[in-house]
């Protein structure tokens, strides 16, 4: 026994899942799952397991209604690994998760403030990637000025008024 969490936790993670590659194969789940699949657990992982699936699915002998043994290929777990490598390569990915089109620093550039608003914005950002809708960080620094400048305004001008009532209740701008 070991007590690595990194070993524990990926064969735990290959256990649960080792049937997803075939059940994704039946469905022929959509690209969308796979940039999700990929974000989630990270490339290599995700090929352990395909491997992991074909050898569960060819070790093992099926008896048809009509008595007779067959032997399954490991057709949906080479499914599953090229749908991978299909979106991987397409976003750019060797071995990780797929890189977000941006970061906290690309909003501090533009002018956000740090807090937790920033990472409600990075997370929506990623779950548009993800769903295929953003594909360039220009594209996601546009969605965000579309979707958050107004908020982002509104949030600037009650600091500003903030600042205001602070200074002049005490004073400071020699205002009476």
């Amino acid at each position: 026994m070991t007590n690595d969490k990194d070993i524990v936790d990926n064969v735990l993670f290959l256990v649960e899942h080792h049937l997803k590659p075939p059940q994704y194969s039946r469905n022929k789940v959509s690209n969308k799952v796979f940039v999700k699949l990929i974000n989630k657990y990270g490339l290599k992982k995700l090929e352990l397991l395909s491997y992991l699936s074909e050898a569960d699915i060819t070790g093992r002998f099926h008896k048809t209604k009509s008595g007779h043994i067959i032997s399954p290929t490991g057709e949906p777990a080479q499914w599953f690994r090229s749908k991978l490598h299909e979106i991987s390569e397409k976003h750019g990915v060797k071995e990780g998760k797929i890189q977000p089109l941006i970061t906290g620093h690309d909003l501090l550039n533009i002018g956000y403030k740090e807090g937790p608003k920033l990472g409600q914005i990075l997370r929506d950002v990623q779950l548009q990637q993800e769903d295929g809708k953003l594909e360039s960080k220009e594209g996601a620094i546009q969605y965000v000025k579309n979707k958050y400048q107004k908020s982002f305004i509104i949030d600037g001008i009650n600091t500003l008024s903030s600042f205001i009532n602070n200074y002049s209740n005490k004073n400071y701008l020699g205002v009476k």
